[in-house]
């Protein structure tokens, strides 16, 4: 039995820096002290923003063959790696495995430490447009915002340049650009926009990633390194 079962392939680069965050984040001292871990690039999965504004199939029936893959070959739980596909959370089968939520777990670390500050919500214009993080649970206490439509449209382009292989450095400027107000909370709530995690020191940046990879390593049995806590 594995302990974590990743859906990736949502793009491939941010599958792999999920991987390669838990490896930091897990207080492992050796080989066998890491967690056992299935990743399912599932490549194939179509665009999500793209279906959501009526262009192209819908994601839902190969994230249930990934979500399948995973169960047979035996995963206590299991993770997407993307915000976006969260929207068709309810369409999916986890049936027999403990599915953690990228958008709950930001939600709840956004309630015990910045309640009362604004918050920008980052994500993909199908994020946006469906109200994944507003319509939440965890939402109802929190001041949550978007970007203006053209500085919206500027962030979606930004992450697909990244899904398209470019190096975040260089759209660094660009992103830094639609991030005015020091004083709010931004959320990078694209796993793509995960790259600019540490680049931007004098904005509170909150990195989903980063949330649901902590809880994902607690309730898969092991512990936090001390620096991630």
């Amino acid at each position: 039995m594995y302990d974590l079962g990743i859906i990736g392939g949502m793009g491939s680069q941010a599958t792999v820096e999920i991987y390669k965050r838990i490896i930091e984040m897990t207080n492992a001292k050796k080989d066998d002290e890491h967690m056992k871990i299935i990743i399912l690039n599932n490549s194939k999965i179509p665009d999500r923003t793209g279906n959501i504004f009526g262009q192209g199939e819908s994601p839902v029936i190969e994230l249930n063959k990934s979500i399948d893959d995973i169960r047979k070959i035996g995963a206590k739980n299991i993770i997407m790696a993307c915000n976006t596909a969260h929207h068709y959370v309810e369409q999916l089968d986890f049936s027999g495995l403990n599915f953690i939520s990228i958008i709950s777990e930001t939600l709840k670390y956004l309630n015990k430490s910045y309640k009362e500050k604004e918050i920008v919500i980052l994500g993909t214009t199908g994020l946006i447009k469906t109200n994944v993080y507003l319509n939440n649970i965890y939402s109802k206490n929190l001041n949550l915002e978007y970007l203006n439509i053209d500085k919206q449209n500027e962030l979606l382009e930004i992450i697909y340049q990244i899904k398209g292989g470019i190096n975040p450095l260089k759209l660094l400027d660009k992103f830094s650009n639609l991030l005015e107000d020091k004083n709010k909370v931004y959320i990078l709530g694209c796993t793509e926009l995960s790259f600019f995690k540490n680049l931007i020191p004098d904005l509170i940046l909150v990195d989903a990633m980063d949330c649901l990879i902590k809880e994902a390593i607690i309730q898969s049995g092991y512990k936090l390194q001390e620096a991630f806590k």
